[in-house]
């Protein structure tokens, strides 16, 4: 089904969660139109990171921010680089994408001090917060692991709140998609084994991807 057709067969119910990628959203203006207002008609809306397919075709509106608590890009997010004022403005809850008790890559910060660093520096420290559970971290990991029981591998921040978004009692019942994925970016992400399981999950209607 093109995206056109997913769009137009659920703009009448409301009951839905999107969640939005960075990727560059591809295509013409009057689809950015159309799908500007599906995401912001939706229920709940969630954007990762610095959110910056914000406003470009796919709207405006953002419930949940979900942010990488490890590596470099916390580290920005931590002390340099600002998340834009406007996305912040409507957010009800910052999701980490990944669990509090674990160590960042520079064995100085534990993640929930990364994490509190960020929240800080970004303003959002009056705001609920929930970060993935190490049992669903580890269990996430596992599916992208190599078939031959080789070591588990580190999943993108796009993966990992989707698969939060799956599993939070709050959303039963919505129906929910994706956009903005195209499955690549760092190198230490199993890109291909991730665009395969979100294939899977659409295929079996468990998630719609626009």
């Amino acid at each position: 089904m093109s995206f056109v057709k997913i769009v137009e067969s659920f703009l009448k119910e409301k009951k839905r969660v999107v969640l939005v990628g960075n990727a560059p959203i591809k295509t013409n203006v009057i689809n950015r139109k159309l799908l500007s207002g599906f995401i912001d008609d939706s229920e709940v809306v969630i954007r990762m990171n610095c959110a910056s397919n914000y406003s470009k075709g796919t709207g405006k509106k953002t419930d949940i921010l979900g942010v990488l608590n490890i590596g470099d890009p916390a580290i920005e997010f931590s002390y340099r680089k600002k998340i834009n004022k406007y996305v912040k403005k409507d957010i009800s809850s910052v999701w980490f994408s990944r669990p509090l008790n674990l160590y960042d890559s520079s064995k100085i910060l534990t993640q929930d001090e990364l994490s509190g660093h960020i929240l800080n520096f970004q303003e959002l420290n009056h705001i609920p917060t929930h970060a993935i559970s190490k049992e669903q971290y580890q269990s996430i990991s596992k599916m992208i692991s190599p078939a031959n029981g080789g070591n588990s591998n580190d999943p993108s921040t796009g993966f990992c709140i989707l698969h939060m978004m799956l599993l939070a009692e709050e959303f039963k019942g919505l129906k929910k998609f994706i956009v903005g994925f195209t499955w690549e970016g760092w190198v230490g992400h199993k890109w291909e084994i991730e665009k395969k399981i979100c294939l899977d999950l659409h295929k079996n209607g468990d998630i719609y991807i626009l």
